[in-house]
């Protein structure tokens, strides 16, 4: 499928390609547009954000970026804060603090025990409170990263479905409430997010042409994304039970009745499927290996350790749970239904369309979003057609990543915090850049459609018309002789 579907009708009613190279600069010239956008509305927040204790616990973790090549440093000791994340967010925030000449860990992580982000006295007078100036250059390293997810967004949709689409699923994210609110602050899930749209690309362009160097740049992102939340290992995982069953496809498609089934729904040679397959299979691997060497507090012992912070984190969504019971979720039911009432009512951009539209005409349209049916329609369309076409294709390894990410977040979901649902949105942007991708070919499709008709029932047409029919008559007649 080609990066851009864009045509130009010539005066003859011909349908012209556009030279590849005008395709690639508009793909450039747009992903810069998007960025910009996007930028423009994470900084405009960065100020204004209120304050969030877990900010703090981010700039003083931003040391780890000093000590990542000193795995014997006490910072890689097993103790709370260490076992607590992962450390990319933490890498993330220091480097950006470096870039822009700020010191790392200036200042102590927050206590909860005495103060939140309303009762702040404690902690700050205990050195726990960043400085204006640390805490606003982390925001506005978020702000970066939250921007580069809108341009990964765009290319997402464009390479498997319409510049169009790609356009409009980039701004969807860009003015994204909680997209906006989460980019403008310093805390690691606009980070973890970036690494779950960039794992979504790298397996489009593996699926699109598959390489071992392909195969090991999705596998090394899903490691950074392991990093960041632990969560991308399972992604890796389906990967490798999809290229499980690419191995099987020769041995399948020999099976009596069901092979012929199997082959109508296979595309691609055996072979070429057995390879990707076998690229699949080692994602896990890759992905593990990859925590575990940007992780020093693993290395004393990877398997063991990385089952610590497993149960660690499980036990700290539970009493997460416990603290705030009115925020905590008992079932996956009641997970989809809080996922849903957040992105729908809470944080929605065609709310905040509907919005700022009931205020022109003086009327109160909060909270009448949109988003999700949109977006679930987009999703259904992509996943049809993905289906219509066969597997395995870039739309399948697209799928296969961004819906085992979704799955494993609902099925560990165990409290109401907005930050949790950043991943959806960056999901959701996909579901409506589809299905208003989808709906610009269909348009065009159209137009081109009703333009022929309109040409050939046109005064030009009717000369040619009458020759043709004369032709025919011809031809009939010495058929018939």
């Amino acid at each position: 499928m080609p990066l851009l579907r864009s045509r130009s009708t010539g005066n003859d009613g011909v349908m012209l390609r556009r030279p590849a190279g005008s395709r690639s600069a508009l793909v450039g010239m747009l992903a810069l547009l998007v960025f910009g956008v996007a930028l423009w509305q994470n900084l405009s927040a960065v100020a204004d954000s209120p304050f969030h204790p877990d900010e703090s616990r981010w700039l003083n973790r931003s040391v780890y970026l000093r000590d990542v090549l000193q795995p014997t440093s006490e910072i890689w000791e097993d103790r709370y804060l260490t076992r607590g994340q992962p450390p990319m967010g933490s890498y993330v925030t220091g480097l950006g603090l470096f870039l822009q000449g700020h010191d790392l860990a200036s200042n102590g992580p927050w206590d909860f025990h005495y103060g939140n982000e309303a009762a702040t006295t404690w902690n700050a007078v205990k050195g726990n409170m960043p400085a204006p100036a640390d805490l606003i250059a982390a925001r506005r390293t978020s702000a970066v990263v939250g921007a580069l997810t809108c341009v990964v967004v765009f290319l997402i949709v464009t390479s498997l479905i319409h510049w169009v689409g790609g356009l409009v699923g980039a701004l969807f994210l860009a003015f994204h409430p909680l997209q906006l609110y989460l980019a403008s602050l310093a805390v690691s899930d606009a980070v973890f997010t970036l690494f779950v749209a960039v794992a979504t690309l790298a397996a489009i362009n593996l699926a699109g042409k598959p390489s071992w160097p392909r195969a090991i740049t999705l596998g090394v992102i899903l490691g950074l994304g392991t990093s960041t939340k632990l969560s991308p290992v399972f992604a890796a995982i389906a990967l490798a039970g999809l290229g499980g069953i690419l191995l099987a496809d020769g041995p399948l498609r020999r099976l009596p009745i069901a092979g012929t089934l199997w082959g109508r729904v296979m595309r691609g040679g055996t072979d070429r499927n057995a390879r990707l397959g076998w690229m699949l299979l080692t994602m896990p691997a890759i992905a593990f290996a990859t925590f575990v060497v940007s992780y020093p507090y693993l290395w004393p012992d990877p398997i063991g350790r990385t089952q610590t912070l497993l149960d660690f984190r499980q036990q700290e969504m539970e009493n997460q749970a416990r603290i705030w019971p009115d925020s905590a979720i008992e079932s996956r039911a009641e997970a989809i239904q809080r996922t849903w009432h957040n992105l729908e009512h809470t944080y929605s951009t065609s709310g905040r369309v509907i919005a700022t539209a009931g205020r022109a005409f003086g009327r109160d349209w909060a909270g009448l979003g949109v988003d999700i049916p949109l977006a679930l329609a987009g999703l259904a369309l992509f996943a049809s057609l993905t289906a219509i076409r066969g597997f395995p294709t870039r739309q399948l390894l697209a799928l296969a990543v961004v819906g085992a990410q979704s799955a494993v977040i609902l099925a560990k979901l165990r409290i109401d915090f907005n930050r949790y649902y950043l991943p959806f949105v960056f999901v959701c942007a996909l579901g409506v850049g589809f299905l208003a991708g989808q709906v610009w070919i269909w348009a065009q499709r159209a137009l081109s459609h009703r333009h022929a008709r309109a040409e050939f029932h046109s005064p030009r047409t009717v000369p040619l018309r009458h020759g043709l029919a004369a032709m025919e008559r011809r031809r009939s007649v010495r058929g018939g002789g």
